[in-house]
Order: C-alpha cells, then sequence, then structure tokens
C-alpha cells in the first residue's frame, strides 16, 4: 500500500508541474493577445483523418522525442500549445464568438488538452522510473523492461485514448 501512495505522490507531482506549466502559457498568451488587436475568426472543415493523425504524430513526438531531450521537447510542446490556446481563447472573447467556444472549442479543448498533459507526462515519468530502478536495482525483483511497461504504459494508452475520445464525430463536426 505504501508503495502505491508514493507512487500515486510522485505521479501527482509531475502532474501538478506539467499542468503549472501549461497554465502559465496559457495565461501569457491570453495577455499578449488582449495587448493587440482583434483578428476575425475563420473556422475551416478538418476531416476526421487530418485530426486523427495530426493528434497522432503530436502525442507521439511528444513522448518520443520528450524521452529522447528529458522532457525538454514536452515542456516546449506544451508552452506552445498553452500559447495557442491562451491566444484562441482571446480572440473568441475579442470577436464576441461565444458560441464558437462552446460548440467547438470547450468539447474539442478539454479533451485534447488533457491528452497533451498526460502525454507530456510520460518522458518525466519515464526517466522517473530509469532512475528509480537504478537506484534501487537489487531490491526490484521485476525486469527493468516490464516495469517500464508497467508504470508508463497506461500513460501513454491514455493520451492516445485521449485522441480518439476527441475525434468522436461531434467534434469533427461541431469544429468545422
Amino acid at each position: 500500500m505504501q508503495k502505491i501512495s508514493s507512487k500515486l505522490k510522485n505521479n501527482l507531482i509531475v502532474l501538478s508541474f506539467v499542468f503549472f506549466i501549461y497554465v502559465m502559457s496559457l495565461f501569457f498568451g491570453f495577455q499578449v493577445q488582449q495587448s493587440k488587436d482583434s483578428v476575425p475568426l475563420f473556422f475551416t472543415k478538418t476531416s476526421f483523418f487530418d485530426l486523427l493523425i495530426h493528434n497522432g504524430i503530436q502525442i507521439s513526438l511528444i513522448i518520443i522525442l520528450g524521452i529522447i531531450t528529458f522532457g525538454i521537447y514536452a515542456l516546449i510542446m506544451l508552452v506552445i500549445n498553452g500559447l495557442g490556446v491562451g491566444i484562441a481563447l482571446s480572440l473568441i472573447i475579442q470577436n464576441k464568438q461565444f458560441a464558437a467556444f462552446y460548440s467547438g472549442f470547450l468539447p474539442h479543448g478539454i479533451i485534447e488538452i488533457t491528452g497533451l498533459l498526460v502525454a507530456a507526462m510520460v518522458p518525466f515519468m519515464f526517466w522517473s522510473t530509469v532512475v528509480r530502478y537504478a537506484r534501487l536495482k537489487k531490491d526490484i525483483p521485476v525486469p527493468f523492461h516490464k516495469l517500464l511497461l508497467y508504470d508508463i504504459l497506461p500513460y501513454i494508452l491514455s493520451s492516445y485514448c485521449c485522441i480518439i475520445i476527441e475525434l468522436s464525430p461531434y467534434n469533427c463536426v461541431k469544429r468545422g
């Protein structure tokens, strides 16, 4: 029981860090756009396949390049996405397009942002697992690849599940 609670505590710390970075970049993007002139909003139709490929590649790159760069790439993508969301929210308010917020941005954004945050956690969880295994190698009876499988695979799967849920027909129709 103590192992589970310490694991949840570590995951909560990583999630808090990732969430803090995202929210700060969102507020910064919002503030930057508030000081600019309003730009008209244009909505384009996006196909299910295009969204699936875009979001799948984005999540994959965040996980793979995030692991290779010790999480730096994941943080950069969090900041870029947060800035974009902040600017988009500011434009929606400036153009008084509240219907676009409720019909397109809100249902799409909540699930995609969740998937992005979970995917950004994976590189940090990977390296914390590597460090923990290196420190306690003698005390852990499980091989390293199984440890990674149990510790990290649920996060990877949940981020891809967020992609699939986000691409429901409702969200694709309402976006376009």
